[in-house]
């Protein structure tokens, strides 16, 4: 058996926290859409619980979603190939016999290329799991036959493993967190992440990865499909115009490494619709345009639709 320390645990689903003067609202947990993390997942696992004489928990896998499976690729693993999580770690509330579905990722490993955690764990219980228990927005159950299937689905779709996600930037009103939430004739600020699935890196060119006045962080980006109240009648009228500064020569390149990501911030009211960006619920789909691959590849990645609601 190998020996792993297991004093220090990370969850890769993102916490936020603010702190005032008087008041301390709470906040609840992030989380990607399941076809985002589906995405960001090496391995996705279906296993069943064994609890050791010393308390341990082991986890036989019964079912792989996603990936491969191999023993040699964790830092520790029992001599038949079950792996180790501690209860109550990052989604785990089990008991012996009870089955669970594990999705790893690279992101939260401290030894580079092996496997020492997991991401987050979702028990079965009666048949039935919930993604996103925590979330005030894509908290779902599901069937198992329905999760798996879900996921399956998500892995067929998509041949290359770059991701672009996008979110509103949650807001703050009183004791209340907002993640889907914009305020009309005020800024729509816009989170998009790139994330780098391949064995190589890839750049993004643009002139800046945050807001400014001449919209040099819109370069190569795009908002493609903007429809508002579930009418299917695109609003797109006209993207920013760039207005480089005397001064500036041209574009740089922000690397993206294998299994990192690269996170640029705009408004997207910096793009012209047909008749404004009027109070109402909306659904914008992105697309990152010219991603350098190789000397012979360059990419361009639409992201899943975002949803918000500008009052």
């Amino acid at each position: 058996m190998r020996f792993l320390n297991h004093r220090y645990r990370f969850l890769d689903v993102t916490v936020l926290f603010l702190v005032a003067a008087t008041t301390k609202p709470c906040f609840a947990e992030s989380w990607p859409t399941l076809e985002n993390y589906v995405e960001k997942c090496v391995l996705i696992v279906k296993a069943k619980t064994t609890v050791e004489q010393d308390g341990r928990l082991t986890f036989r896998v019964t079912e792989t979603w996603k990936g491969r499976y191999d023993p040699q690729d964790f830092v520790e693993t029992a001599e038949d190939g079950r792996f180790f999580a501690s209860q109550h770690e990052h989604g785990v509330d089990v008991v012996a016999g009870q089955e669970i579905v594990f999705f790893f990722t690279r992101h939260n490993q401290p030894i580079e290329g092996k496997l020492s955690r997991h991401s987050t764990a979702f028990p079965i219980r009666n048949g039935k799991l919930t993604y996103a228990s925590t979330s005030d927005w894509l908290k779902q159950e599901f069937t198992i036959a329905e999760f798996k299937k879900r996921i399956l689905d998500i892995e067929a779709k998509r041949q290359i493993p770059v991701i672009v996600h996008a979110r509103l930037r949650p807001v703050v009103k009183g004791t209340h967190v907002y993640t889907n939430l914009a305020e009309a004739d005020k800024p729509i600020p816009l989170e998009i992440t790139i994330f780098n699935g391949l064995r190589s890196s890839i750049y993004h060119s643009t002139f800046s990865n945050k807001p400014n006045t001449w919209n040099g962080e819109t370069a190569n980006i795009s908002l493609v499909d903007i429809y508002r109240n579930d009418k299917q009648f695109n609003l797109y009228l006209a993207r920013p115009k760039i207005d480089v500064p005397v001064g500036i020569s041209g574009m740089g390149r922000y690397e993206i490494k294998p299994v990192e990501k690269l996170l640029i911030q705009t408004d997207a009211h910096k793009w012209t619709l047909r008749d404004g960006w009027l109070p109402g619920r909306y659904k914008v789909t992105l697309r990152v345009d010219n991603l350098t691959a190789d000397r012979y590849c360059n990419l361009s990645i639409l992201s899943d639709p975002i949803e918000f609601e500008i009052k």
